[in-house]
C-alpha cells in the first residue's frame, strides 16, 4: 500500500493483530507526524514469520531522531505535555542515531518478566546482562503506537502501574542514577523520572529490544 502524507491524525483502532499490520500503521503515524513517506518493508530486512508474529511492537527511530522530537510528537497528537524530573536532551542518546533504526519489544503492558518483580535487578544488573533495552525515545515511540491502537498505554497494568528501565540513557554518564518512563494514569502523562541505581524496585523492569538489519543500499 502506497502511503501518502496526512494531515489529520490516522484512526489506528481498526489495525489489525500481526507485526505487519502494526508496522504499517507505525508508517501512518510516521507520515502524520513528519509529512514524510516511509516504507520499513523497503529499509529494513524483516522476515516473513516476523511479519506474521502477533506479539511484539515495532519501534522505528529515524535517523537524527532526538528525545525531544519524541516528546513534540506527543504534543502533535493532543496528548498532555510528559513530565520530565531532568531535561530529557541530557540524556545519553538523546540526539538520535546517526542511520536509522527498527527494532522489536515484546507487546506487553508491562515490562518484561524476566525483569521485573522479583526478577528487578539494578541498573548495573542489566547492564551486565549486556542486552539491548529501549531507551526513553523507545519507549515513548511504542507506547504511542500500542495506545493508539490497544486504546491501553504502556505501565498502566496492575496496582499502580509498573515502569520501564531505561539502562542506556545515563544522565552525564552517571550510573548511580537510573532513569525509567511510565504512563501516569492519574495526570494522563508519560513521566520521565529518575532512581537510585542500587535498590531495584519490583515495580521497575527493562524490555529488551530486538534490532532488525538496515538493507544495503
Amino acid at each position: 500500500m502506497e502511503l501518502k502524507p496526512q494531515h489529520s491524525e490516522p484512526d489506528l483502532s481498526g489495525i489489525g493483530p500481526t507485526f505487519g499490520e502494526w508496522l504499517t500503521a507505525r508508517e501512518m503515524l510516521h507520515c502524520f507526524l513528519t509529512r514524510e513517506t516511509v516504507s520499513l518493508r523497503d529499509l529494513f530486512i524483516i522476515s516473513s514469520e516476523t511479519l506474521q508474529r502477533n506479539d511484539i511492537i515495532p519501534v522505528f527511530r529515524q535517523a537524527g531522531a532526538t528525545n525531544r522530537m519524541a516528546m513534540d510528537w506527543r504534543l502533535r497528537l493532543d496528548m498532555e505535555p510528559a513530565f520530565e524530573e531532568i531535561d530529557i536532551m541530557k540524556y545519553l542518546n538523546s540526539d538520535g542515531p546517526s542511520f536509522s533504526q527498527l527494532y522489536f519489544i515484546k507487546r506487553s503492558v508491562q515490562p518484561d518478566q524476566n525483569t521485573l518483580g522479583k526478577n528487578a535487578m539494578s541498573l548495573d544488573g542489566l547492564v551486565a546482562i549486556q542486552n539491548q533495552y529501549i531507551g526513553l525515545y523507545g519507549w515513548s515511540d511504542a507506547d504511542i503506537l500500542h495506545s493508539r491502537i490497544t486504546g491501553v498505554h504502556l505501565d498502566t497494568e496492575g496496582w499502580l502501574g509498573t515502569a520501564t528501565v531505561f539502562p542506556e540513557d545515563l544522565f552525564y554518564r552517571n550510573r548511580s542514577m537510573m532513569a525509567y518512563g511510565f504512563w501516569d494514569t492519574q495526570k494522563k502523562r508519560a513521566e520521565f523520572r529518575w532512581s537510585s541505581n542500587e535498590i531495584p524496585s519490583v515495580k521497575m523492569g527493562a524490555r529488551l529490544a530486538t534490532p532488525l538489519s538496515l538493507r544495503k543500499s
